[in-house]
């Protein structure tokens, strides 16, 4: 399990939640296949995109439709901080400006497709815990009263 390599289970570990671990190190794997494929697309070098499309087509064809639509969701992420990085920029310090002050402005498993597809197109890192979609800033008042009362809370609170 290596804690640097985004092609590795081990490297989702402090950033996403275990059934997604396998799912981020296939993808990051494909995207690097087809990355090294595409800048010497030569005859060679074409098993470097069978083994992608393999890869590829094994989440596609996942039973979970769910599963499906989380694969597609960072793929459309990844396609979308190639072409605009700007705008994928300014949406990415809205989103989370809008968690800081207390709303969620997408789900958390597409924070962190949009935390994946940002490092992985160069265009930022991900910093596990912070940016993770499952942990935010919380209101310190509603959190003790919450520990003190033995409740949890949404942290919608005013």
């Amino acid at each position: 399990m290596n804690a640097t390599d985004p092609t590795q289970p081990g490297y989702y570990t402090d950033r996403a939640p275990a059934d997604e671990h396998a799912m981020r190190a296939d993808f990051a794997h494909a995207y690097q296949l087809e990355r090294m494929y595409q800048s010497d697309p030569s005859e060679a070098n074409e098993q470097l995109h069978w083994r992608a499309n393999a890869i590829e087509d094994r989440w596609n064809d996942h039973p979970d439709e769910d599963v499906r639509q989380r694969w597609d969701y960072l793929g459309d992420a990844v396609d979308d901080w190639r072409r605009a990085p700007e705008v994928m920029h300014r949406m990415h310090e809205n989103i989370a400006f809008n968690q800081s002050q207390g709303f969620d402005m997408v789900e958390p498993h597409q924070w962190r497709s949009q935390q994946q597809a940002r490092e992985l197109t160069g265009n930022g890192e991900w910093h596990p815990a912070l940016d993770s979609g499952h942990a935010r800033p919380v209101n310190a008042f509603a959190a003790a009263a919450a520990a003190e009362h033995g409740t949890e809370r949404d942290g919608a609170e005013r």
